[in-house]
Formats: C-alpha cells, structure tokens, sequence
C-alpha cells in the first residue's frame, strides 16, 4: 500500500463510528481497529484493486472500485465534498473509500445495531449482519432471525 492509500484508508476508517465495543476475536493478538476492519472489506470487495488496465475495477452490477460503491448510494453518502445531493466521484480512490466506508457505517452498522437486532445477536453477530448489509446479501432476513439462524437455517428463509 502506498503512502497515499495509508492515508486514504486512515481517512475512510474514521467514519465507522457505530462499530460495537464487545466485538470477540479468536486470538487476543488479533485487533478489532477500524482500519484492519476496512481493508479486509477492500480485499473482499474489490482485491485490493481500484484501476486495471486503465479501467476502474467494476461489478457485473456496475458497483466501482475499492469499496464497490453502487452509484446511487454515492448520491446519498457524498463524503464532505459539497451538498449531500452531489454525485461523489467514485473513480478517485480516496472518495470511493470514504463513501463506501460512510454507506457501511450509516445503512449497514446503523441499522445492525438499531433495528436488525434479535434475541440471540451478540455485537460478532450484528457485525455480520452489518458486513452481508454492505455486501447486498439476505437483506430481508436480517431483522427477522438470529444471524446463528441465518447461517445454520437450510431453507429458504
């Protein structure tokens, strides 16, 4: 990572302000800071990889870049460049990062935790919750069961 995307990553990870407290790791070694939570995001979503050949790394379904950020979210989550109506320049790398990060905080963290919760979620289970939100899996289960439901239930729930 260059010096820039540091930068950058540093930027985007300080608008996930509704990440749970009571997160359990396997191995105390391993850290819960926003910044190692952002970049697995970026290596899942996008492999780490913003340009290709001179293309913006896009989805089948047209989400752009690092975050792959879906253009209509952009024109909810511009991340401090101008009115919350304008369209955020996804192509440039530090905006797709602080818009996909704000998308995930506002839409995905904040309703996790304010909405999504059900008898047997623990802060590791919203935080799943929060990451299938942000990668557009089984939305309309996620405020009816137990993520341990989501995952262990066979049917189609």
């Amino acid at each position: 990572m260059t010096q820039d995307q540091d930068g950058w990553v540093e930027t985007a990870a300080a608008e996930l302000n509704n990440l749970p407290a009571g997160i359990i790791v396997p191995d105390p070694a391993w850290s819960t800071d926003k910044r190692y939570l952002l970049l697995a995001m970026i290596a899942q979503e996008s492999s780490n990889i913003h340009w290709q050949d001179w293309n913006i790394t896009m989805s089948g379904d047209g989400a752009l870049g690092f975050m792959q950020v879906m253009p209509f979210n952009s024109k909810r989550y511009n991340p401090g460049y101008g009115s919350i109506d304008a369209d955020v320049n996804l192509y440039r790398p530090d905006r797709n990062l602080k818009a996909g990060a704000q998308f995930f905080n506002d839409s995905c963290l904040g309703k996790a935790f304010y909405g999504w919760q059900v008898a047997g979620d623990d802060d590791n289970d919203l935080l799943a919750k929060a990451l299938a939100c942000y990668n557009g899996g089984k939305l309309g289960t996620l405020d009816q069961y137990s993520w341990k439901k989501i995952c262990t239930d066979q049917s189609d729930i």
